[in-house]
């Protein structure tokens, strides 16, 4: 095998370790759900709600699954909706036309359940009531931030807070679940989603909350599109969605093999030129170049006056010539075109080289 076939050989089994240790990489954080966002049911780790996803599938008489769509294209009832991770500033500035959505969307007998993202204590001397809002005028809920203070120790230090410093109000009196009757169904309020992630499941679970939220409905929706995963026709969307890695692997290696068919033909390699059979072409160098080159672009009878003008323009080979000398060159070019270029040639390098004279 020789050389060049050898290193694309290398070259070959370089790039499909490398697409091997990607795609391996991939469904690795495709598995633990590290790249969708904090409470996406797709995540397993501490930060997501996949363990709920499935404990729930796992209960008699209860469906789960999930929604990728906006709310405008929800139909149908009976279902509670899981809308985990809201942020609680966003939706206190909630207009008024996104609170009326989620009143129809309730009415069609869907418990809509609100989970607000814990958030940390605000300082001081920040703003913590929210009031006149479109919530507090339509639904009668006000929010309310706790402030922070040096005594206290802050217990949202870590990448997933466990309590959180928002407070919920309606009628006046704080309360952690807020729960809103429209038609068939409800909108219902929670002031801190923790409980609905994989850690508290694993470490402070509260089932008795996660009960009350869920309902009477055996069929249960986690909301992704809030979150911002949506659904798409992306390519890569389809090979994740039917498992075509497959597909994607045989593809690599068909343009690999493409770029090795074309890059080293499979007929046999010519015997390569011994030095001392090497034949050197006549007349292919430097100074024949230049002979053919000017023969092409100038006549005979322009070469002198030509040669001359150069001449005159790089300084006169960048020594002094004296005025006497310079009209004598002069005279002798214009009349080189009366005789022979070469004889022509040869008194103005006498005279042009002579010294002393002048």
């Amino acid at each position: 095998m020789s050389s060049n076939r050898r290193a694309w050989v290398m070259l070959a089994v370089v790039f499909a370790i490398f697409a091997w240790g990607l795609l391996q990489l991939y469904g690795l954080r495709l598995e633990s759900g590290d790249i969708y966002p904090v409470y996406s049911s797709f995540r397993a780790d501490p930060l997501g709600s996949k363990a709920l996803y499935e404990s729930i599938a796992e209960l008699p008489n209860y469906s789960v699954r999930r929604n990728l769509r906006t709310l405008e294209h929800w139909h149908g009832g009976g279902v509670t909706l899981l809308w985990l991770g809201e942020d609680p500033m966003m939706f206190a500035f909630a207009p008024d036309d996104l609170l009326k959505k989620y009143e129809e969307v309730a009415a069609q007998g869907v418990r809509l359940v609100i989970a607000m993202r814990p958030v940390k204590p605000v300082p001081p001397n920040a703003l913590a009531d929210l009031k006149d809002t479109a919530l507090e005028k339509r639904w009668g809920v006000t929010f309310t931030y706790e402030r922070r203070t040096a005594r206290k120790p802050d217990e949202n230090s870590g990448p997933l807070p466990k309590r959180t410093a928002l407070i919920m109000n309606a009628g006046g009196k704080p309360a952690n679940i807020i729960e809103k009757p429209f038609g068939k169904g409800a909108v219902v309020l929670v002031a801190n989603a923790y409980p609905f992630s994989n850690q508290a499941l694993a470490a402070d679970r509260d089932t008795a909350l996660l009960a009350e939220v869920l309902g009477p409905n055996r069929v249960v929706v986690f909301d992704e599109n809030h979150l911002g995963y949506s659904e798409t026709a992306s390519v890569a969307e389809l090979a994740r969605r039917y498992r075509l890695w497959g597909l994607a692997a045989g593809l690599l290696i068909l343009m690999g093999l493409f770029v090795w068919r074309n890059s080293s033909p499979l007929l046999p390699a010519r015997a390569r030129t011994q030095p001392d059979e090497a034949v050197v072409a006549g007349g292919r160098d430097s100074a024949s170049a230049l002979r053919q080159l000017l023969r092409r672009n100038i006549s005979a009878g322009d070469l002198i006056s030509t040669c001359l003008a150069e001449w005159e323009r790089s300084g006169r080979g960048g020594r002094y010539q004296p005025p006497e000398k310079l009209a004598i060159i002069r005279e002798l070019g214009a009349a080189a075109t009366k005789r022979a270029p070469l004889e022509a040639y040869r008194t103005l390098h006498s005279v042009i080289t002579q010294k002393g004279v002048f």
